[in-house]
């Protein structure tokens, strides 16, 4: 039994059984998939390719909070205005 994040915002992971292919819910979980408008991709949520999305998405996540922590507010802004238009 293995747990996969869902999202990388969120703490919530399922347990799945790679021998068995099923997954385990807890207490809510299937609400919060359907919250969260997941629950019609439950295949894909142990898929490489989704796992691979949620480690892209989370080094976007902190290499944005690094530089602008280094470079500040305002200045971070700015970078993104540039890279948007191709400067």
């Amino acid at each position: 039994m293995r747990k996969y994040r869902i999202r990388y915002a969120t703490d919530r992971r399922l347990d799945y059984c790679n021998a068995c292919q099923l997954v385990w819910l807890d207490a809510g979980e299937w609400e919060n998939l359907k919250e969260n408008n997941l629950h019609r991709l439950m295949k894909k949520l142990f898929m490489e390719s989704y796992r691979r999305n949620l480690r892209i998405e989370k080094t976007k996540v902190v290499l944005s909070k690094r530089y602008e922590d280094k470079l500040g507010n305002e200045d971070y802004k700015q970078l993104k205005r540039c890279a948007r238009l191709g400067l």
